[in-house]
């Protein structure tokens, strides 16, 4: 019975409308929308060990900047947020760094190698003195003690450690350094030997080339360590991420964008650069967009066909937020009254 009286009524309104109203009316589709900033950056740890940083624009649909760092196996890697960090992020801001005790390692090597590299270099320059042997004698032997002093010393830290009374970063800086004296004795000895020898012009050109290669494999390594600051390349809004691999995200908020999910029937109504009007909750009037992006890819819900529709709509002064619900009122075309009521009373 009620079924028969619904059908009646809108029988009588088509025909009310037919007399009554004019022969082209503007109609419109009102449909719900969720609101995602324009960009979003994110820092995130892989499964593999690795740092990444990952842009993405919403609009397009696109990752627009990606950087990883890569840490070797075994590598023991820690990150910290930048103590003064705040919740609005300008570009360029330093948001967290990152420590690699294996970079730090290749550094002391690579350090080491350069330094005796560059003694080794300028002894056989300087040719063989009988002053310049004892000199590097007398170097061996004190390198040498202090060396032998430090592996006294790690038997006393390693049972300290196994005790629990020495930190494992400290019990580390002490093993870089016993390899730090062992390198410098190395670096003495051979200074001894090239000084008592002599060197010939083609071994010094040798070295010369080899002065060169480690000083470029330092600075590559220098400039690796230099930039362990993570900066922000987005300006935007810091916030948190519920995935437990992401560090943190930097969201947009100079430009958003609306995915709305529009019938398959209403798309011959729809145009790219086409005005919507955005209703929110709470707010007296509505934001203006326009249609960016009209997807190809139809997707079903409850049995009903439906195309992914993104709008873009520039910030106003309002704080908007990323998972906002909106409601979207989008002007179809100019239809007749039979076309307007069916609108009309569409689900």
């Amino acid at each position: 019975m009620k079924r028969l009286v619904l059908v009646l009524c809108v029988l009588l309104l088509a025909a009310v409308a037919f007399v009554l109203l004019p022969g082209e009316m503007v109609s419109t589709v009102r449909v719900p929308g969720k609101v995602v900033p324009r960009f979003e950056w994110s820092l995130v740890h892989s499964e593999r060990g690795q740092l990444v940083s990952v842009q993405r624009d919403n609009l397009r649909d696109v990752v627009d900047f990606f950087e990883s760092v890569d840490f070797g196996g075994g590598d023991k890697m820690s990150f910290a947020l930048h103590a003064g960090l705040r919740a609005g992020v300008s570009v360029g801001d330093t948001i967290g760094s990152y420590h690699s005790a294996e970079l730090e390692r290749q550094w002391v090597r690579l350090r080491g190698q350069l330094d005796g590299e560059l003694a080794a270099l300028a002894m056989y320059e300087a040719g063989e003195k009988a002053a310049d042997i004892e000199e590097a004698q007398l170097l061996l032997d004190y390198r040498q003690t202090q060396f032998e002093w430090q592996e006294r010393e790690m038997v006393r830290l390693r049972s300290l450690r196994e005790q629990g009374l020495l930190t494992p970063a400290d019990f580390e800086a002490a093993e870089n350094e016993l390899a730090l004296r062992q390198m410098r004795v190395g670096i003495a000895r051979a200074n001894l030997q090239s000084i008592a020898t002599g060197a010939k012009a083609q071994e010094i050109n040798w070295r010369q080339v080899r002065v060169r290669a480690l000083r470029d494999e330092f600075d590559l390594l220098q400039q690796r360590l230099d930039g362990t600051s993570i900066l922000s390349p987005l300006a935007g809004l810091l916030s948190a991420s519920s995935l437990r691999d992401t560090l943190v995200v930097v969201r947009d908020t100079t430009s958003y964008v609306v995915l709305m999910p529009m019938r398959w029937r209403d798309r011959s109504y729809l145009t790219v650069g086409q005005e919507v009007a955005f209703e929110i909750e709470g707010r007296d009037g509505s934001l203006r967009g326009r249609i960016a992006e009209i997807g190809r890819q139809i997707q079903v819900v409850n049995g009903e066909q439906f195309l992914p529709v993104k709008a873009q709509i520039e910030s106003t002064g309002t704080a908007l937020v990323p998972g906002l619900l909106v409601q979207c009122v989008v002007g179809t075309a100019t239809v007749g009254p039979w076309e307007f009521i069916r609108n009309a009373f569409a689900p």
